[in-house]
């Protein structure tokens, strides 16, 4: 084992050693009364604050009662931006003949400022029920809810219901300020060939500043509140501003004297149903 010499060890240092040793009793009282003493503050300051608070309970209680007593109306926000039902009507079977069955009802979006994004529902008659349909309805916009060629073995002759299955209706965070139907149906044109059935013709334009990929149009034949007759047309790719000639064809015989009502629908809430042309095809156009 090395042995070390310590020879650089001034007289100054031996003499604050050792007088750091002959008083380590008195450092040691020292640190032990400020520890002491720190705890008695701490104490009287605990000691402080119970009593500031059982001597303010019964003003904060009051405080605090007082909130919970002023607290504001949410009922009044929630019912204000809650939107109206859908006003829908009865639903009404048309027989076609030979156990096939068209379904209508009208169905009303009562809001003038909220959208409903997607409307799932079928058609219930007795036991006999119609596959799932879904449809989009714009503020303040009146559609039909179809559902067409239902081949049924027993006659449908009762009451017939509509069944909702879900309900989406527009975030009234995210309301879409333009929520517009963006297709105009004008020049309806009846023509009756009697037995040979019937054809509605009517012009569609896209008053819109989209393409449109695909869009539904519901024509209802009626007389008075009686609906006589419904179909359904598919037009795809309606280009912005453009207008087309339209015709669908009925095959039942039909009166002259009928009303005729043309519905366009598209889900304006889906941006899959619009598409933008390129630089190169708006040239040509």
């Amino acid at each position: 084992m090395e042995k070390y010499e310590i020879n650089d060890v001034s007289d100054r240092r031996l003499e604050a050693a050792y007088w750091l040793l002959e008083r380590r009793e008195f450092f040691k009282k020292i640190g032990l009364r400020i520890f002491i003493g720190f705890n008695i503050l701490l104490w009287l300051f605990i000691f402080f604050e119970v009593f500031v608070y059982i001597r303010d309970l019964k003003q904060d209680q009051a405080i605090i009662a007082g909130l919970v007593k002023n607290q504001p109306d949410l009922s009044k926000f929630f019912a204000e931006h809650r939107p109206q039902p859908l006003a829908i009507g009865g639903v009404q079977i048309l027989n076609n003949g030979k156990g096939v069955y068209d379904f209508v009802a009208t169905a009303f979006n009562p809001n003038p400022n909220r959208g409903m994004i997607d409307l799932a529902y079928r058609f219930r008659a007795g036991d006999f029920v119609t596959p799932l349909h879904n449809i989009a309805l714009t503020p303040g916009e009146k559609v039909y809810l179809l559902s067409l060629a239902n081949k049924s073995a027993v006659s449908l002759n009762s009451q017939a219901e509509v069944e909702i299955i879900s309900a989406v209706w527009e975030n009234w965070r995210e309301i879409k300020k333009s929520a517009v139907m963006p297709l105009v149906v004008s020049d309806l044109n009846f023509v009756n060939n009697g037995a040979w059935g019937s054809t509605v013709g009517f012009k569609v334009t896209n008053n819109s500043l989209q393409n449109i990929w695909e869009a539904d149009f519901q024509a209802v034949i009626s007389d008075g509140a009686r609906v006589l007759a419904v179909n359904q047309l598919t037009a795809t790719e309606l280009k912005t501003g453009e207008t087309r000639s339209l015709e669908m064809s009925f095959f039942s015989p039909l009166p002259s004297n009928v009303k005729i009502d043309v519905a366009p629908i598209v889900n304006i809430y889906d941006q899959r149903n619009f598409y933008d042309l390129p630089a190169p095809v708006l040239k040509e156009l």
